[in-house]
């Protein structure tokens, strides 16, 4: 993976993020039930993990391989 390629993947995962964050400001100012909240939090999260395990942490590991704690 080149640079370019990386600092794409981590702007698209920032920009993700980003969104993540303000649909949870715009549900928690809703007046939808709490449990609904919690619920949509949830997801999100599921979805931040996601992102983070599937795309972030291989690219991380790549780089700096000195990281990977399962190695040793």
């Amino acid at each position: 993976m080149t640079n370019n390629e990386a600092e794409k993947i981590v702007e698209l995962v920032e920009g993700i993020s980003r969104k993540i964050n303000d649909l949870i400001l715009y549900v928690e100012s809703s007046d939808c039930a709490e449990l609904d909240k919690i619920s949509f939090k949830r997801s999100c999260g599921t979805v931040m993990y996601s992102l983070y395990e599937e795309i972030l942490r291989p690219y991380i590991l790549s780089s700096y391989p000195e990281l990977d704690k399962t190695k040793e």
